[in-house]
């Protein structure tokens, strides 16, 4: 039976309606594009995954940015890059102070998620062969690769090297390329008084998080150091622990975290090499 021309119309008006009520476009439930793992001591890899699509183009340190269709994805868009980034940019245009990331999140719509799950472990990728290439610049010679996934957690795109030292210590390094500016927050302060576990006299010390202001190296990638004992790092060979991390985001918006139970100054000292490493073969 043909269907009229009502009837057309009225099932249109339901279905726009049901796609504009839908849940994941609401921005205010994305204001942080990075989910921080508030959890240590885990027995599997936990992860913070910064960022996603947006649905619009805009300005990023004074650059337009260009968008495209999102490979697998029927329904979002992603940033490219800002115009022009070449060599005035760096990692700062995507490792954004507070203020700046907020008047950012003012002026442009809150992403989506946008991951492509796959299978996980996912067979050796471009992205992923280079960021071993990368970690054994930075790493003893002797070091162990224990683990090499092109898609952690089934995230297409989320490379993951997890390491062991010929001393038992532990190294994980992850990368993803970036499609939004994600926020450095700074001292997030701690809680008021030492956690109490109700019904014993067990107390915890206070919360904190603190993240070092993002500066940059020579090669232009933004960094920042993070230290605490809120975000906490686990592999199943190791067990877990708290930090301290690095960020290193470079001007074309390939962030990289490292972590690893040592002194920072040895962790930023990896960081800073593998990001050489990186930058001068690109």
């Amino acid at each position: 039976m043909t269907q009229s021309l009502s009837d057309l119309e009225r099932h249109l008006a339901e279905s726009f309606n049901a796609a504009h009520d839908e849940p994941r476009w609401a921005g205010e439930d994305w204001t942080d594009p990075v989910n921080r793992v508030r959890h240590a001591h885990r027995t599997q890899s936990r992860r913070t995954a910064a960022v996603s699509a947006v649905a619009a183009a805009g300005l990023v340190g004074g650059g337009i940015v260009a968008v495209s269709a999102l490979s697998g994805s029927t329904d979002q868009v992603r940033v490219i890059g800002p115009a022009g980034h070449g060599d005035t940019g760096t990692g700062l245009d995507w490792f954004m102070t507070r203020d700046r990331y907020d008047a950012y999140v003012a002026a442009h719509p809150s992403p989506s998620p946008y991951y492509v799950k796959v299978p996980s472990p996912a067979p050796m990728d471009d992205e992923l062969r280079t960021l071993k290439a990368d970690v054994a610049a930075a790493l003893p010679t002797d070091a162990r690769v224990d683990r090499a996934d092109a898609a952690d957690g089934g995230n297409a795109g989320e490379a993951v090297v997890n390491v062991t030292l010929p001393d038992g210590t532990p190294v994980v390094i992850e990368r993803q390329q970036l499609h939004y500016p994600f926020e450095d927050p700074g001292y997030n302060g701690a809680s008021p008084a030492p956690e109490t576990t109700p019904g014993t006299d067990e107390t915890k010390p206070p919360l904190t998080e603190v993240y070092t202001d993002p500066q940059t190296w020579p090669s232009g990638s933004a960094y920042s150091v993070v230290t605490g004992n809120v975000m906490g790092m686990g592999v199943p060979s190791e067990g877990g622990w708290n930090g301290p991390f690095v960020y290193v985001v470079t001007a074309d918006g390939w962030f990289t975290r490292w972590t690893a139970p040592v002194p920072v100054e040895r962790l930023l000292g990896w960081a800073q090499a593998a990001d050489a490493h990186f930058t001068a073969g690109r």
